[in-house]
């Protein structure tokens, strides 16, 4: 044999000495049919093989799509690449993880169903229409995420409270929020964790506030809005009638509601030139009287506007001491301790058994004295509205009062029940009598501190903590340690020279005991204030250490860092005009700081004149450190120039005074 013939669709295309043969250049899924023939040296030839059939296909891999971007979405994947050069691609495999989990005949595809927070890997082949698969393009990693926004949050508020802004609102419903960003005028001010936070804008403009949830993601809701409005522009000028010149003044803690007296008309209906109590929302300049009188009513003789009220920290209940009939079962025309719900205009007695009836024994009373200048009985209420504490001599107020002595009682409104409140936990009465007018309350009703006194010793000061069904402790807080024992000293019992911390730990007080000195028993001829912690005993002395001027009107902020008082004396060298001021003494780190003259007056010599007498002590309310409300005959404001007492709101900080009543 010399070659073989090789036979395509019965002709012959090639003679080969070998037993292989490729043939090319043929036309790809084009079916051929090929057959052999042996040939000899001769030229003779064998009969033809079997004939077989074979059709050409592609086998040439196609080029690798590139690059490959992968962006993460909420529980997906989209991912992205530039098509491969070759022509005949007929299709993409999409790879995840190294399997294979799709098949796209475009250039993206978005994987779906992953779970977030787990990192997946990708990669895309080319393959043509006759499968031929082109390498993998270089691998991208992704790692889906939470892109949902939560809920938005609801109900958002806003209240000025003096130079701030309180914000509440209601949180999100989605389980997944973190925390909520507080934005004024559209710039985030504020990342808070909870519903509640206090904003300073430092102006009394209209501001846009909102409120967005945000998730463990970043994802921020929709937002809540409120607009504030701008703040009311309280007045610079004083009423010509003045104001508080009985000395009465109450507030609530954040100075927004004010209860004082003036002859000055501040209600449209209000016709008459009577002195008498009214009710100020100095947010919205809003005043109402709390007990009219007829248009004909003159003068400064109505017991209603006499008295000294107190007020809830919202500014709906009013409690006060009055001999005038305010309810129509109170016939005895004798004084009584009533509270006003101003959202009903309804007067309810305090002063009364559960049974609610008057009797022929005041409900309270005065107790007068040679150095108590209060002209009303003190009745005090909690921040809630609804605890009213009071002095009385009545016995039936509660079982088992046997003392025929004056206590301290304290009644819930809501239920009607009374507590003996000078008494021990046992309910038996302690060893000295309640001796007012002064009385200290901490504005959640846990806490009374009271004056008492006994034919053998001096007027010191309780303390006694209420329980849910009573006394649950009563002490002497008055005293300190000489020698290793615990000396009690006497206080004065004058209303305004007590006052108290919010949490109950500080206690303001005057004294005529040398305390500070090695003879603390011993007494100045004047009563001096200092500042009590209760927590450790330890007394600073709010004035400058004189002891020939009394010092009256005590007075603390919440939080009882900062200490108030007044006094005849100079406490600060520009002081050199002999009258009645207030002072400030920071007392951060139990430490005395610098006096600060409080009532400084804006015109010299346009106060009061003549004798200085205890009705100008007037009183001051503590709603910051820096931010007070005091009744003072100086006239703070350039204006005023009726050399009455008047009513004032001064800002230390910002070394600015108004005129609330204006």
């Amino acid at each position: 044999m010399a070659h073989y013939a090789v036979l395509r669709d019965g002709v012959e295309v090639a003679a080969v000495t070998g037993t292989s043969y490729e043939g090319t250049g043929l036309a790809n899924d084009v079916e051929v049919h090929y057959a052999v023939v042996a040939v000899d040296g001769h030229g003779n030839r064998s009969p033809a093989s079997d004939a077989v059939a074979a059709t050409p296909t592609d086998l040439t891999p196609p080029d690798a799509p590139a690059p490959l971007v992968a962006d993460r979405g909420d529980g997906s994947v989209r991912l992205s690449w530039t098509p491969s050069q070759a022509p005949d691609v007929a299709h993409y495999a999409v790879l995840r993880d190294g399997v294979e989990v799709a098949t796209v005949g475009g250039t993206s595809y978005e994987d779906t169903g992953l779970a977030n927070d787990v990192e997946v890997h990708y990669a895309v082949v080319a393959v043509d229409g006759h499968g031929n698969r082109s390498p993998a393009s270089d691998a991208v990693a992704a790692t889906p995420t939470d892109l949902t926004p939560p809920d938005a949050p609801s109900d958002l508020q806003a209240e000025r409270d003096e130079a701030l802004v309180r914000l509440a609102w209601t949180g999100s419903t989605s389980p997944d929020v973190v925390e909520h960003v507080v934005r004024r005028d559209g710039v985030d001010v504020a990342v808070v964790v909870g519903t509640e936070h206090v904003d300073a804008p430092g102006d009394g403009a209209e501001h846009l506030y909102e409120v967005v949830a945000v998730d463990g993601h970043g994802n921020r809701s929709a937002p809540v809005a409120f607009l504030l409005a701008r703040l009311r522009e309280e007045p610079t000028t004083t009423p010509d009638e003045g104001a508080g010149e009985t000395g009465g003044l109450a507030a609530s803690p954040d100075g927004r509601f004010v209860v004082v007296g003036t002859r000055a008309r501040r209600e449209a209906s209000d016709l008459n030139t009577a002195y008498e109590l009214h009710l100020l929302d100095r947010r919205t300049g809003a005043v109402r009287r709390i007990a009219p009188l007829p248009p004909s009513a003159t003068g400064a003789t109505d017991p209603v506007g006499a008295a000294a009220p107190s007020v809830s920290d919202d500014g709906r209940y009013v409690a006060l001491a009055t001999t005038r009939a305010l309810v129509p079962q109170d016939t005895n025309g004798l004084l009584d301790a009533y509270r006003l719900d101003t959202a009903t205009g309804t007067w309810a007695l305090a002063s009364v058994p559960p049974a609610g009836r008057v009797g022929t024994t005041a409900g309270t009373l005065l107790q007068a004295g040679a150095s108590v200048h209060a002209t009303s009985p003190t009745v005090l209420l909690s921040g809630d509205g609804d605890l009213v504490v009071f002095y009385s001599a009545r016995a039936d107020l509660v079982p088992g009062d046997t003392n025929g002595a004056v206590d301290v009682f304290a009644k819930r409104m809501s239920t009607g029940a009374v507590v003996r409140v000078s008494s021990t936990p046992t309910g038996a009465s302690l060893p000295r009598a309640a001796t007012g007018p002064a009385l200290a309350l901490t504005p959640d009703g846990s806490t009374v501190d009271f004056p008492a006194t006994s034919s053998g010793g001096p007027t010191v000061l309780y303390r006694a903590v209420l329980g849910p069904s009573g006394v649950a402790s009563v002490r002497v807080v008055s005293s300190v340690v000489v020698g290793g024992r615990a000396t009690e000293y006497g206080v004065s019992r004058d209303a305004g020279d007590l006052a108290v911390s919010d949490d109950g730990r500080y206690v303001a007080l005057v004294t005529p005991h040398k305390l500070g000195t090695p003879t603390p028993g011993a007494v100045w001829s004047t009563g001096l204030a200092h500042r009590l912690d209760t927590a450790t005993g330890q007394h600073v002395a709010l004035g400058t250490g004189q002891t020939s001027a009394w010092e009256h009107r005590v007075e603390l902020d919440p939080t009882g860092r900062w200490a108030f008082f007044s006094t005849a004396a100079a406490g600060v060298p520009e002081d050199t005009d002999g009258r009645i001021d207030h002072y400030r003494r920071d007392l951060g780190g139990d430490v005395a700081g610098a006096l600060v003259r409080v009532t400084v007056p804006a015109v010299a010599g346009a106060g009061p004149t003549g004798a200085v007498t205890p009705a100008e002590h007037g009183r001051l309310l503590a709603a910051t450190g820096d931010r007070v409300l005091v009744l003072t005959s100086q006239p703070l404001l350039p204006g005023d120039a009726n050399r009455r007492r008047d009513l004032y709101a001064r800002d230390l900080a910002a070394e600015r005074v108004t005129s609330p009543l204006g």
